[in-house]
């Protein structure tokens, strides 16, 4: 949708009130969380060359795994229960969006009932 970037507000969620106590409670820093995209701190995917030119360099392992992470997330979003409810909220989401002073990151952190 567009103005909606989920990466950007998947970014976010790590550091909202209601998440970091609850990653903090397991060790677990958000800020470390929000820079693992990015190749901060080093993971599987980059210890060795890590991202080079768009490309991912990596041991034999790490990309078997990254390849059936990746063929699972497009078999997700190509999926009936990921395209039947994206077909039948679009509209009515852009009209939302369209005239309200409603925000995409607002909208996508609304749970069922608000909506």
């Amino acid at each position: 949708m567009t103005g909606l970037n989920h990466h950007a507000v998947g970014l976010e969620l790590p550091r909202a009130a209601l998440v970091r106590p609850v990653l903090e409670q397991h060790g677990i820093d958000a800020e470390t969380v929000v820079a693992t995209p990015g190749g901060r701190p080093p993971s599987s995917l980059t210890h060795r060359s890590g991202i080079q030119d768009g490309a991912v360099s990596t041991d034999r392992g790490a990309a078997v795994l990254l390849v059936g992470l990746v063929c699972a997330e497009a078999r997700l979003h190509t999926s009936w229960d990921s395209v039947g409810p994206v077909s039948v909220v679009r509209r009515p989401a852009r009209r939302l969006l369209d005239s309200t002073g409603l925000t995409p990151v607002r909208l996508a952190r609304m749970t069922a009932p608000e909506l």
